[in-house]
């Protein structure tokens, strides 16, 4: 029977593992410039369903985040959809988030933009339509353009999932390496056995740094053929990556990540040319540190880093989200290629690679999956808005089913710890009252079950490139019914443009545009007052100023005066120094509200409950492996060295 002394290095990656999250939590406390969750629309001018008393010259977009000029298009479309050539379109150098369209001479009539822009944040593109008209009799309701809709790429999607698999397969090879794969004391001829899978998780290691920097050259190549649709047909491949690299920021975050993937190359290829570096070296867990600059560059491209607050938290949290899936599935991934082909060859040895691997592997996943949970909740409110967000959106349908194949794959998990750990084994046995040594399933079925387990990890990497490739759900859902309702009229040389949001019974939104035909003006408009008559019952007229905003003619009003569904009498009131006020009648009806409209759960943000309970779970995931910790120290040597795994006969049918 071997005698096996458990190693130190076998607890350390738990403290390791607690003092890097607490060091990537103080970075938290790092400010840092927030940019917004892809490239949205923030306001116009002209403004949507705006009514223009002439031609303007320009359209002017301020989005949310800076833009790539040379990867950002617009279209005007006229009313029957038809293209109308622009003179130029632009970026202004102190304001890299403003998008011009130069416009030629306008007739009178309904138009529509059509505008498409490269985020410099994150590298996603985003489209936008606004319509505006020109005229009296410009009828908004004509406009023919719609936003096209755009499906989530595919060989994205497979590009994300290598990478997100090569870079947890790197930290989860550098895992084991590190903390993991330490040979018992005796007997000498297991020491060759441990030679052999540490030489396996070297050159694993190697593997994933040449394929880490082969796959940065075809994600080059994926961006290339993206971008180039956007450019004249004539453009150079080489130019258009060319811009890429020097002008975006995801462009500039690929050249640090290929120079790192570079240095991993060059560092393992002398490790696996040379004799390999000895248990006790620290080697691993110098190449381990480096793989934090990996995660960050991933993290500084994601969804995290478009998040208008607490963008450093969000940026941070995301990495300790990656790290801790890495330490769990990587790792899990990495000792299924070093440890189970040696385990299936030298069953005689199996209680010591049991003992020295898989054990201790158990209680770095326990620490990693807490942090998983932790993470994983505080970006749950950060990315999906409302609980109804998570279940009418694509991203959170997928994002809950992620959720799911995430718990199936930690149900294998426990089976497995419960296998390999005879104190776990008896809380479920005494619950069942099941005999001493009592297991849920035979030793036979282990490494089927470890196969299972690492197959699901590799389909939650999937759904999470899936994730990071579409947008976010971190606005509530708008049913399609709420759309913008629009009305114009003329009252002598006022043009009067009533638009009214969602058009539903309860709170609305109402702009109100009041622009004079004449130029000058012959009047400056002192206020605008809405009164509001329902017509199916007698309730009275309710008359309400509405607030001036900062664009000129544009007014806004909010409320709940329009509470009940049916026919409403609107009239709009203009009304200027020495001229009688200018009065737009509107007939308007207010449908019934509809079922579809009601929340499912909630369409209250929960972000602030979430992360409540976020920082109570991290709380009690590091205060456990703490004490952990603390009370393994104060055991001494000889306890330890009695903690062996008792292999049954059947053990043999491996």
């Amino acid at each position: 029977m071997a005698i096996f002394k458990e190693s130190k290095m076998s607890k350390s990656p738990l403290k390791f593992t607690l003092v890097l999250t607490m060091i990537l939590l103080l970075f938290a406390f790092i400010p840092t410039s927030p940019v917004a969750a892809h490239a949205i629309l923030a306001r116009s001018e002209p403004a949507d369903n705006a009514i223009l008393s002439e031609p303007p010259n320009q359209v002017r977009l301020w989005l949310t985040e800076p833009i790539s000029p040379e990867f950002s298009t617009a279209q005007l479309l006229d009313v029957t959809g038809t293209a109308v050539p622009l003179r130029g379109i632009r970026t202004v150098p102190n304001e890299p988030n403003l998008l011009i369209l130069d416009l030629p001479p306008l007739e009178e009539g309904v138009y529509s933009v059509w505008w498409k822009v490269l985020s410099q944040s994150d590298g996603h593109f985003t489209q936008g339509l606004i319509v505006f008209g020109i005229g009296t009799t410009a009828d908004l309701n004509q406009a023919q353009a719609t936003i096209p809709k755009t499906a989530v790429p595919w060989p994205e999607v497979a590009l994300r999932w290598a990478n997100f698999t090569i870079l947890l397969l790197l930290i989860g090879s550098l895992t084991i390496l590190a903390f993991l794969l330490t040979p018992p004391v005796s007997p000498p001829t297991i020491v060759t056995t441990y030679q052999q899978a540490r030489q396996r998780a070297w050159r694993l290691a190697y593997m994933c740094a040449i394929s880490g920097l082969g796959l940065g050259i075809g994600w080059i190549m994926w961006q290339t053929a993206v971008l180039r649709p956007e450019l004249p047909p004539t453009t150079p491949i080489w130019t258009i990556a060319s811009q890429w690299l020097t002008q975006s920021r995801p462009g500039l975050l690929w050249i640090a990540r290929q120079t790192i993937w570079l240095a991993f190359i060059l560092s393992l290829w002398r490790i696996n040319r040379n004799h390999l570096p000895s248990p006790s070296s620290p080697l691993p867990h110098l190449l381990l540190l480096l793989t934090f600059p990996l995660i960050l560059t991933q993290s500084l491209v994601s969804h995290a880093a478009a998040l208008t607050t607490n963008t450093t938290l969000a940026i941070i949290t995301d990495s300790l989200h990656l790290l801790a899936a890495a330490l769990w599935i990587g790792s899990l991934l990495a000792l299924l290629m070093t440890l189970l082909p040696p385990a299936r060859q030298n069953k005689n040895h199996l209680r010591s690679l049991l003992q020295s691997g898989w054990q201790p592997f158990g209680r770095l996943a326990a620490l990693s999956i807490g942090i998983l949970a932790a993470t994983g909740l505080y970006s749950l409110g950060q990315q999906v808005a409302t609980p109804d967000a998570l279940l009418l959106t694509n991203y959170g349908r997928s994002l809950f089913l992620k959720t799911l194949l995430l718990l199936l794959t930690l149900s294998f998990g426990a089976l497995n710890a419960i296998l390999l750990h005879p104190t776990l084994a008896a809380i479920p046995a005494r619950l069942l009252r099941r005999p001493q040594g009592w297991t849920p399933l035979s030793w036979r079925w282990l490494p089927r079950l470890m196969l299972i387990e690492a197959t699901l990890g590799l389909g939650v990497i999937l759904l999470t490139a899936y994730l990071t490739a579409a947008p976010n759900a971190s606005q509530a859902p708008t049913p399609p019914e709420e759309i913008p309702t629009t009305a114009t009229q003329l009252v002598d040389d006022m043009l009067i443009t009533l638009s009214i949001k969602p058009n539903r019974p309860g709170a609305n939104v109402m702009n109100i545009r009041a622009v004079s035909t004449r130029r000058p003006a012959p009047a400056e408009v002192l206020r605008v007052i809405v009164r509001f008559t329902y017509l199916e019952q007698d309730l009275g007229i309710e008359s309400v100023a509405a607030e001036a905003t900062n664009e000129p003619g544009l007014y806004r009003l909010g409320g709940n005066q329009l509470r009940l569904p049916g026919r409403w009498q609107i009239d709009v009131v203009v009304r200027r120094m020495g001229i009688a006020d200018a009065v737009a009648r509107y007939e308007w009806t207010l449908p019934e509200a509809q079922s579809s409209d009601q929340p499912l759960i909630s369409n209250k943000q929960w972000a602030p409950w979430l992360t409540i309970g976020a920082m109570l779970m991290l709380l009690a995931t590091l205060a456990g492996t703490a004490v952990y910790v603390w009370h393994n120290h104060q055991q001494p040597v000889s306890h330890l060295a009695q903690q062996t795994v008792k292999i049954p006969p059947d053990f043999s049918d491996w």
